[in-house]
């Protein structure tokens, strides 16, 4: 069981429950970046590089860096999860960053100026760095996106609102297929478990009692509880609306508790931002997958249902649902089990991107291996960001079809160019 722990919890690091600053739907949406003026700020030069360092009047750090030579292109680079708990601090991407400055790219990153599914505001934070960039070290020529795990849909959102600003992104194990896919996956994970192992885990979707411990009240139980009975395990495992990535038990474990343990640290979070109504809508949902009819009979005649609302739904179509509206050239890195980003939103957003004539922007690279964002090394991500600099060069589309911004649950599977469709993608 410790190894299960340790792991786990090695893929939660980035992860976090919202706290500090949150905006509900119904407060204004007002993004413009120029309402987050730079508050202080520090600059040096050393012998191979400028550096600029400081804070916006919302607390959010920044961090810029202009080698020399400097050849005029600019990283933005747009982290994932952070845990509420920490305190607000830039991403530690220094191997990354002295990679990309050692080909000479400018770079740039924030901390954002909240922890937890804070996507409106990275998407603020990240397009920000771009007018601080200008003005302490110079207008650059292009600009790329850069964006791992949440950070993926960061960089995704700025490139479908504002193609014309940028040259080309990158995501790196990267929540592409939008927050709505995260937040239904996770949900129907625990109202599965729940239905399946009643009584092992304290609460319900959204009731998580304070003072809990995530090792002995959730992975611990969760855990013990498959490993002796693991028929509920293999039923969610089967079912369309929880793809589960797994090659083996031992991951087939792993991937439900780590959708588990991301109910109970996000959850909180995701109430604050949704003004404590449901997030989450399954009242019409009928669970379908390879089982036999009298199993998914008695499972839509028990589980568990809930109804959301038009606002909430709203606020995580806004906040971020891709649309495949892209016009720049985009690469993907991502493996084919990962139990924090499942394949699913490769596939989704490969669908997306294909209903509008725009396949050939998408260039997705697999890695047949279990586990998240830490395990590309740097040297891989650069290789492929290299790879993406080449392709901008020639890159050039017309403006888009009139299909409508989001599509969701119509998806289908579309296999991934260079890549095979994510194992247990389902969608």
């Amino acid at each position: 069981m410790k190894r299960h722990q340790g792991a786990l919890l090695a893929l939660l690091l980035f992860l976090g429950s919202g706290c500090g600053k949150q905006l509900l739907p119904t407060q204004p949406v007002t993004d413009s970046a120029r309402l987050d003026p730079v508050l202080e700020s520090r600059a040096s030069h050393g012998k191979d590089a400028a550096q600029v360092v400081g804070t916006t009047r919302s607390g959010a750090q920044f961090a810029l860096y202009r080698p020399d030579p400097w050849k005029g292109d600019l990283v933005l680079y747009a982290h994932g999860f952070t845990a509420p708990t920490d305190p607000i601090h830039l991403p530690p991407i220094d191997n990354l960053r002295d990679q990309l400055l050692g080909q000479g790219f400018a770079v740039g990153y924030s901390s954002f100026a909240e922890n937890g599914l804070a996507i409106r505001d990275g998407i603020r934070q990240t397009e920000r760095l771009e007018e601080i960039f200008a003005d302490k070290l110079g207008r650059p020529r292009r600009v790329f996106l850069i964006g791992t795990s949440m950070g993926g849909l960061i960089a995704v959102a700025l490139a479908e609102r504002h193609p014309d600003r940028y040259a080309g992104v990158l995501t790196v194990s990267g929540l592409i297929g939008g927050s709505r896919g995260l937040v239904e996956y996770i949900a129907n994970v625990r109202v599965l478990f729940d239905l399946y192992y009643p009584g092992v885990l304290q609460g319900d979707l959204f009731h998580v009692p304070p003072g809990l411990n995530l090792n002995q009240n959730v992975i611990g139980p969760a855990v013990a509880a498959m490993s002796a009975h693991p028929e509920g395990a293999g039923i969610i495992s089967r079912l369309v609306q929880t793809p589960v990535p797994y090659a083996s038990g031992q991951e087939l474990v792993g991937s439900i508790v780590q959708a588990l343990a991301l109910h109970f640290i996000e959850l909180d979070d995701l109430l604050h931002r949704t003004g404590g109504e449901s997030f989450f809508d399954n009242a019409n949902v009928t669970y379908t997958g390879a089982l036999p009819a009298l199993v998914l009979a008695d499972l839509n005649a028990r589980v568990a249902r809930f109804h959301s609302t038009r606002d909430v739904q709203e606020f995580l179509d806004d906040y971020y649902e891709t649309s495949g509206r892209l016009r720049i050239p985009m690469m993907t890195l991502f493996n084919t089990r990962d139990p924090v980003v499942n394949g699913f939103n490769e596939t989704r957003y490969a669908a997306r991107i294909a209903r509008r004539g725009h396949a050939d922007l998408l260039v997705q690279r697999s890695f047949a291996r279990y586990g998240h964002s830490e395990l590309f090394t740097p040297q891989e991500i650069s290789d492929a960001f290299a790879d993406l600099v080449a392709r901008a060069a020639s890159s050039h589309h017309d403006d888009d079809d009139d299909h409508d911004d989001h599509d969701h649950d119509s998806d289908r599977p579309v296999a991934a160019r260079g890549a095979a469709a994510p194992a247990g993608a389902g969608w």
